[in-house]
């Protein structure tokens, strides 16, 4: 049928069927899989290879790539809550998270 004056058409009826991935979308997922899958074996290995606080500055520069900082927000009021990391040191936040001391294997 057509296209008549007056009649109004419901959707691109020749385009890309809605909710589907353009090309370029699934190409890049492909390649995001691909180092994921990949790139973490390789990052881990160079990770182990690290000891104390280079390890610790690596894995975080490594994990802001899954987990991006959060935009910075200004508090305007007086915060007196304390963390329990607050008073730990660098040597003992290594220990609870990896079961061992820095340089330690």
């Amino acid at each position: 049928m057509p296209f008549e004056k007056g009649h109004k058409i419901n959707g691109n009826l020749k385009g890309r069927p809605k909710g589907t991935k353009n090309n370029k979308t699934i190409v890049w997922e492909m390649l995001g899989e691909s180092v994921i899958s990949e790139g973490a074996e390789k990052v881990k290995e160079y990770l182990d290879t690290l000891n104390g606080e280079d390890h610790y500055k690596a894995w975080l520069n490594v994990v802001e790539y899954f987990k991006p900082k959060q935009q910075r927000t200004e508090h305007a009021g007086e915060v007196k809550t304390k963390s329990a990391l607050d008073d730990m040191t660098f040597e003992e936040a290594y220990l609870l998270k990896y079961g061992h001391r820095p340089g330690d294997k």
